[in-house]
């Protein structure tokens, strides 16, 4: 109950349902993760780092499978892309001792997925590649339509276009055999990254919005909302629709489920609103939002570009 609530942005209900499940078992990890949960979602970075390194200290190994998970998590919402990189590769190593697949296919699509935002998409590649075998070896259907996902994005991110529809084709195939036709949102997303690619942003659109439409109900820490709102969001502004494109990164920046793995995409969606504010003289709004993003990015050592960017505009802003 207390992570439904949390879900739902209700805190304080959320927070009385963890107290009570505290008092009855004030040792299970699952109470760690949960306050740490309602510290991350109301932006209290450090109190949830405590909670999260709490879980690492248990002596059950899904206890630090969950810490890794929400460190690295932790460490991509405050734009430490290596440290972040530093918890999968623990997580990778921890998975393999124990032979836990599942655990295994976890983390390893998470760096794939990181090396992609980060640029690195040969590595993405590699770390999907890895992700196919797995899931084949362990029967991971979940595994493979993900995978699958990934690097079809990577290989549009690299200009492969015609692997990319290759790969786009091969999931839809794979999705009409299973159960959830829902899941029909990944090859969506994936065609929409193809068009953009091309240019062709009015396909971009209609894909993409096609993959949002059957988006679940916000009510789980794996969704990836953000991830689907970012995307239509940037085929909006290349189509030249920035009033939209606004709207959905105002979206990412008001989710609770669906982008706690998308730290990064939330925090640059105050720096993206931001940019489209200043353009349409919405300055106080823009300045707001930039001062937002500079709270979040704004300690990362090294900075990324966008915090200079940020502050020379909030500069130029502040002494009009």
């Amino acid at each position: 109950m207390a992570r439904s609530y949390l879900y739902q942005g209700k805190f304080d209900p959320a927070l009385d349902e963890y107290a009570r499940a505290f008092s009855l078992d004030p040792t299970h990890h699952r109470n760690f993760l949960i306050r740490g949960d309602l510290f991350y979602y109301q932006g209290f970075l450090d109190e949830a780092e405590k909670e999260y390194g709490k879980l690492m200290e248990l002596k059950e190994p899904v206890g630090h499978y969950d810490g890794l998970k929400r460190m690295s998590a932790l460490a991509l919402f405050r734009g430490q892309f290596a440290a972040a990189q530093d918890f999968l590769r623990e997580g990778i190593e921890l998975a393999e001792m124990l032979g836990e697949n599942r655990w295994l296919s976890w983390f390893i699509l998470q760096s794939a997925a990181l090396s992609a935002r980060k640029g690195a998409l040969d590595e993405a590649v590699e770390g999907c590649e890895r992700a196919l075998i797995l899931a084949e070896e362990s029967d991971m259907p979940p595994v493979h339509r993900e995978a699958l996902h990934l690097k079809g994005l990577a290989l549009a991110m690299q200009g492969s276009a015609e692997e990319a529809d290759r790969l786009a084709a091969g999931l839809a195939a794979l999705i009409e055999k299973g159960m959830n036709k829902k899941e029909m949102r990944l090859y969506y997303h994936l065609k929409g990254l193809i068009a953009l690619q091309r240019k062709d942003y009015q396909a971009a659109v209609g894909s993409v919005q096609k993959a949002v439409s059957l988006l679940p109900s916000p009510n789980s820490d794996q969704d990836s909302h953000a991830m689907f709102y970012d995307l239509l969001a940037s085929a909006f502004f290349a189509s030249g629709d920035s009033r939209a494109a606004r709207d959905l990164y105002a979206r990412i920046s008001a989710l609770t489920a669906g982008r706690l793995y998308a730290g990064d995409i939330y925090a640059r969606s105050f720096y993206l609103v931001a940019k489209i504010d200043q353009d349409m003289k919405e300055l106080e709004q823009a300045a707001e939002n930039y001062e937002r993003f500079i709270a979040l990015w704004g300690g990362t050592d090294p900075a990324p570009p966008e915090i200079a960017d940020a502050r020379r505009q909030l500069s130029i802003i502040r002494n009009k």
